[in-house]
């Protein structure tokens, strides 16, 4: 193996985990006054130049030098919950490692822990899952895998997951499509104004309030890939106000900001269809349906399914309905007067 001296300023000092070794480069992470890490006892250096001391370092110049690495191989540990994870158990070098994790059928992952040495790396910086694929992108100790799968019902409906998009961490399972095991989330509140994606054309009053001032020159055909994954059915008139600003909302391009994931989508609420299948997967007792059949420009909603060709479901009744109290479906009770 190539060897390499590190020149640093100072007196005979360690270079820390926080600087990063990348084809004989050493790039330094932190700053004057970052905290040190455990020292790496295959690093050395003698100071010249910049400036630096025992416990934190700040690299003013680099000369080629030659490093020797303390191990020639690291062990992978692999502990899977409901899950199966597939990947070499040794590794030699300082290079990226693969692993899949595939978990049971009718079970979905919910936690994924990765831990180097005695560090647990973060996800998008030190290591990447994308569809199933795990990538951890440079080894430089044992690592440990930990990957749990839990078998998705409508009781974990409005638990808090971790995922964070364009500044927004707060969310929850809304739906969960057991034909295409596709899983739905939903942020926890309204969101402000401020998080609107731009040239969105809705009107801002308040903090929370946003609307369409004029009907939007949409496109109303919406994809048909958008209407399956969001299990909209209303589609077929395509001329309406109602459905020129809905197109807006499902218009996935425009809200891909929250869409952190490779081929994931997000729009801005959720379908009335989804909305009821979420609500009927846990309230079978008290069920909802809808119709479009006999309504111009939207859907009848209501308790009992041969009331949905004409009447929509009164505030006295829904307000009476367990799903009412959920804050999944009502984050805010208010009943709406009529104009």
């Amino acid at each position: 193996m190539t060897q390499q001296e590190v020149v640093l300023d100072g007196g005979s000092i360690n270079i820390f985990y926080d600087i990063i070794l990348s084809k004989g480069t050493v790039i330094a992470n932190g700053g004057p006054g970052a905290p040190a890490e455990k020292p790496h006892s295959g690093y050395s250096g003698t100071p010249t130049g910049g400036t630096g001391g025992m416990g934190c370092i700040s690299i003013g110049s680099i000369s080629t030098g030659t490093y020797e690495p303390t191990k020639d191989s690291f062990n992978i540990t692999k502990n899977g919950e409901n899950v199966t994870i597939t990947g070499n158990d040794k590794v030699n070098g300082y290079g990226e490692y693969v692993a899949t994790l595939v978990p049971q059928e009718g079970y979905n992952i919910n936690n994924i822990s990765v831990k180097m040495g005695e560090k647990i790396l973060d996800l998008g910086t030190d290591y990447t899952y994308e569809n199933g694929t795990l990538t951890i992108l440079t080894i430089q100790d044992d690592i440990v895998i930990t990957a749990k799968a839990i078998q998705l019902t409508a009781n974990e409906y409005g638990r808090k997951i971790r995922y964070n998009a364009n500044g927004v961490d707060d969310w929850k399972i809304f739906y969960n499509n057991k034909e295409t095991s596709e899983i739905f989330i939903i942020t926890s509140d309204y969101l402000e104004n401020t998080k609107l994606p731009e040239n969105i054309g809705m009107t801002t009053q308040n903090k929370y309030q946003a609307y369409f001032e004029n009907i939007p020159d949409e496109n109303a055909q919406i994809e048909p890939i958008v209407r399956n994954r969001f299990l909209m059915n209303w589609n077929n008139r395509n001329t309406t106000a109602n459905i020129k600003c809905v197109s807006k909302l499902l218009n996935t391009a425009q809200w891909q900001v929250f869409a952190q994931r490779e081929n994931s989508y997000a729009i801005g609420s959720p379908t009335i269809e989804m909305w009821i299948k979420s609500w009927n997967d846990i309230y079978e007792s008290e069920k909802l349906f809808y119709s479009t059949t006999n309504v111009s420009d939207g859907y009848f909603i209501n308790d009992r399914e041969e009331n949905t060709e004409s009447t929509n479901i009164e505030y006295d009744t829904i307000s009476k309905l367990q799903g009412y109290n959920n804050e999944l479906y009502y984050p805010h009770k208010r009943k709406i007067q009529r104009m």
